[in-house]
């Protein structure tokens, strides 16, 4: 039998109010005056993304009061069927009047994020199925949105929440460049000058040529992998994408695969320190650091293990608990990453393509596979890894200040980025930003080294236990370097 799925009445867990300032008791053209916050009013035709300064919002007529007034975390639409634009108010929303036609939903008991219920509430499939009344223009009462059935969606809520928030900065960029385009656009007739027409129409040509290049660009995949991934992996993709030798191409994607695995299993090996987590497959990876080295089955073990004991504990584990479920008929993030293994040891042990159609029909599968993995690792994107250079006291604030290297994107010249804390953490030493309030500490499974070979700074991941110290490898060429400094560090893991 189907598994049947887990739901919430919305009515069960918020209120729902309907505004109640008439469009006759605001003034939408009020000059711009001081801010008088009590008596602005957020009239549903004022629902925009992203929304009004409140400041630009209606006034009304008098200095009355109406019976609700808005409050951060509110969720607001329109009653008016297919128009409903649901949003959550941020603070400066606080104490806004409510306009006739607005339906605000007060949660008191959060089962799923705000930000994700105006997502649902949005959603084409969900408007078309709510009833509406019969009258001459359709409108959503507060006793349908009450009745909604909304489905509960795996996972912790802050991640969710962080989620459903970004898919709003998409839509709202598109509407800037587009109100961009349309206003060059009208605005080539607005003269009788013939020179002046030409160079207005050469301008919006220009920039609509501009906008479809950039988005051209944006479309391929490994576009946003190479601007904001971890280092390792997108300079691999890097690599990859410059590669234009068939032979070389197939190499370069052999170490895209590498390079990815090794840079989550490194993630997961912080958050298992971080979580305190016991796990078997961390025990085998350090074993086989003293057996001759860890292997990229080793890498997933551990990827798999973490993802399963924060799901087990409820956490999100920075993204990754998500990220490494099981989808339908086995599908995901592991199983991706276990057939890139397969494939790679099959090529690394003499087995691999010989031919060049055998090697088009494998780098064919492997581009899948390593796009498909890191389509599904987006968590990595949200994580930053950092070098901390230096960390000083602000008394005058009461933080830290921290001087860092973010080692995301593909650019060697890591950029200098200012982090302020109330925690102290290490000079020169890396960690991941879960959150600008929680950073992790990514040693002792991974550093940033000067490579002795091409004298430029580099990822470097413990390889093998030797009896003089640990041989480091880095993430994306290859190079070793030995370090008696950090065995201790290494083996106190056990």
């Amino acid at each position: 039998m189907p598994t049947r799925r887990a739901t919430f009445r919305l009515g069960d867990v918020a209120n729902v109010y309907i505004g109640s300032v008439g469009g006759a008791k605001i003034n939408k053209r009020a000059p711009q005056i001081p801010l008088q916050k009590e008596r602005r009013v957020l009239h549903p035709s004022f629902l925009q993304s992203p929304l009004l300064d409140v400041a630009r919002l209606p006034l009304r007529v008098d200095d009355s009061r109406a019976r609700l007034v808005l409050q951060e975390g509110d969720i607001v639409g329109r009653d008016l069927a297919s128009d409903r634009r649901w949003t959550v108010l941020p603070a400066e929303y606080e104490g806004v009047q409510p306009g006739q036609g607005l339906l605000i939903i007060r949660v008191h008991q959060e089962i799923m994020p705000r930000e994700y219920v105006a997502v649902y509430l949005s959603n084409s499939h969900v408007e078309d199925s709510m009833p509406l009344t019969s009258s001459v223009i359709p409108r959503l009462t507060r006793h349908v949105i009450a009745d909604l059935i909304v489905p509960i969606c795996a996972g912790d809520i802050q991640t969710i929440r962080q989620v459903s928030a970004l898919l709003g900065t998409g839509s709202i960029e598109v509407g800037r460049i587009a109100t961009i385009l349309e206003r060059t656009q009208s605005e080539i007739f607005d003269i009788a000058d013939s020179s002046e027409i030409r160079r207005r129409l050469e301008q919006a040509a220009g920039l609509s040529f501009l906008v479809a290049q950039s988005l051209r660009q944006q479309s391929e995949p490994h576009r946003s992998f190479q601007s904001t991934y971890p280092y390792a992996i997108a300079r691999a993709v890097r690599q990859l994408n410059h590669s234009s030798e068939l032979p070389d191409r197939h190499e370069a994607a052999l170490l895209c695969a590498e390079s990815t695995i090794l840079s989550i299993g490194i993630f997961s090996l912080a958050v298992a320190a971080w979580k305190s987590y016991q796990l078997d497959e961390v025990d085998a990876w350090l074993r086989a650091l003293s057996q001759g080295g860890a292997s990229l089955g080793h890498w997933v073990g551990i990827i798999r293990g973490v993802g399963n004991e924060a799901r087990r504990t409820g956490e999100s584990a920075g993204g990754l608990a998500q990220a490494t479920a099981q989808g339908r008929r086995g599908t995901g993030l592991i199983a991706d990453l276990e057939s890139l293994v397969t494939y790679r040891n099959r090529v690394r042990h003499g087995s691999g393509p010989r031919t060049r159609a055998e090697i088009q029909r494998g780098l064919t599968s492997l581009e899948e596979l390593i796009f498909s993995a890191l389509e599904s690792s987006t968590f990595l994107s949200r994580t930053r890894w950092i070098y901390i250079n230096r960390i000083r006291w602000s008394a005058r604030h009461d933080v830290y200040t921290m001087n860092c290297l973010s080692l995301m994107g593909d650019h060697p010249d890591f950029p200098p980025i200012s982090i302020q804390t109330p925690q102290v953490y290490a000079d020169e030493h890396l960690y991941l930003e879960i959150s600008p309030s929680e950073l992790v500490a990514i040693e002792p499974f991974c550093y940033l080294r000067d490579c002795s070979t091409c004298l430029a700074p580099e990822l470097y991941y413990p390889d093998r236990v030797t009896s003089s110290g640990v041989i480091l490898k880095s993430l994306d060429r290859g190079h070793e370097l030995d370090d008696a400094s950090i065995a201790f560090e290494i083996t106190r893991y056990h």
